[in-house]
């Protein structure tokens, strides 16, 4: 990738503290691949703003462009696609944050084959309807335990190298190939002017024309959630739903699939895996109990055990199942396979019980399960082998 040479283009309207914010996250990114910030300031009119664009940008920090008057998202990121058209782009909001290293990963998502046309990272929980975590609803508005930098961490480490095709992905920070934008032409600005709905109807004609999209499954930006559109979200929502079903009518039918099949949710369990293990702390013993109470003094997770419905969970000191919402719960026998591979990603070597009764009634959910398909299970607080 030492090679690549990739635009990473923020189209900027108002709001100072967040451009400067994504800005700063961008250049302390120490990313390897080659690439220019091109900044377009769409007729902010805002004089803090402008000073701080124009000190970085003679600073060589940046690349400037400020339109003379206000052209709009779609027509400003057209203008800023087309000024090297010899590279690929990165299209990215001016309210988002990017981790060390961002840009790589997502490159080497983007370079995997020949016929990628689009990449999304993962992102927080009302970034995206396709790459969001923790859950692919919006029901999660608990903060967790981790920053968003240590998600981006845990994500580059428990997916490193993993990628799930989606039948679209969204504009926040969308990489997007010069061989499709050749292909198929720049983003709908009769359509879609303003923003929303421009990079739907972008990758849709992408599909037809035999593209594919992808969410890197190992990059994690924050993206806060719309801000620089502030009010305004709702009615564009609604206008670009109705633009989008009359050019590409099969669009409910994918967004429904999606939503039933949810094919990022492997990604999103793994992440959430790898947030129990940094709370595991290097322990390789977990704890089986019955209730709540007779763990819930363990400073560390342990597993909460249903004998009646033979199911388990995992349990975190201060964070409930419905923190870790990928994991779910696991039925005996059925779900053997899934939890064998929980506790491996975990790297636990042992299953201790809280009491004698709950090690007999653990044992009894699992005998039906056939020896070589026991795996960690079958330790029962003896070591288990990998």
């Amino acid at each position: 990738m030492k090679n690549a040479l990739v635009d990473v283009i923020i189209p900027v309207f108002k709001q100072f503290e967040l451009v400067r914010q994504c800005i700063d996250s961008l250049l302390a990114a120490d990313c390897r691949t080659q690439h220019t910030i091109v900044v377009i300031d769409d007729c902010s009119g805002e004089p803090e703003l402008s000073a701080h664009l124009a000190d970085l940008a003679e600073l060589g920090a940046i690349e400037l462009h400020t339109n003379r008057q206000n052209l709009g998202f779609t027509r400003t990121v057209n203008f800023g696609m087309r000024l090297h058209p010899d590279r690929d782009v990165v299209l990215l909001n001016s309210d988002t944050i990017a981790y060390p290293q961002w840009l790589d990963r997502i490159c080497a998502a983007a370079l995997s084959a020949k016929d990628i046309a689009t990449v999304n990272p993962m992102t927080t929980q009302f970034g995206s309807h396709i790459s969001c975590y923790p859950g692919l609803t919006g029901k999660f508005e608990e903060a967790l335990e981790v920053e968003d930098r240590r998600l981006d961490a845990i994500a580059r480490d428990v997916n490193a190298g993993r990628r799930i095709a989606v039948h679209t992905t969204v504009g926040f920070c969308m990489y997007i190939s010069r061989k499709a934008l050749n292909d198929i032409g720049y983003f709908d600005v009769e359509n879609f002017p303003v923003a929303y709905g421009e990079e739907t109807d972008f990758c849709y004609r992408a599909t037809k024309a035999g593209w594919r999209h992808l969410v890197a499954g190992d990059v994690f930006i924050t993206h806060l959630e719309g801000r620089s559109y502030g009010d305004r979200k709702a009615a564009m929502m609604a206008d670009m739903l109705d633009r989008i079903v009359r050019l590409h009518p099969e669009v409910p039918h994918h967004d429904r699939q999606f939503q039933d099949t949810d094919p990022v949710r492997p990604i999103r369990t793994a992440i959430d895996l790898g947030r129990i293990r940094r709370l595991l702390d290097g322990a390789s013993r977990l704890t089986v109990a019955t209730d709540r109470g007779s763990a819930a003094t363990r400073r560390s997770p342990w597993l909460l055990f249903d004998f009646e419905r033979a199911e388990v969970s995992l349990q975190t000191p201060a964070y409930p199942a419905e923190s870790f919402p990928n994991v779910g719960v696991f039925r005996f026998p059925d779900d053997i396979a899934r939890f064998n591979a929980a506790l491996k990603a975990l790297c636990i070597e042992e299953l201790d019980f809280a009491t004698p009764e709950v090690r007999a009634a653990f044992k009894a959910a699992t005998t039906p399960i056939h020896p070589d398909e026991l795996g960690l299970a079958v330790s029962l607080g003896r070591k288990a082998t990998h």
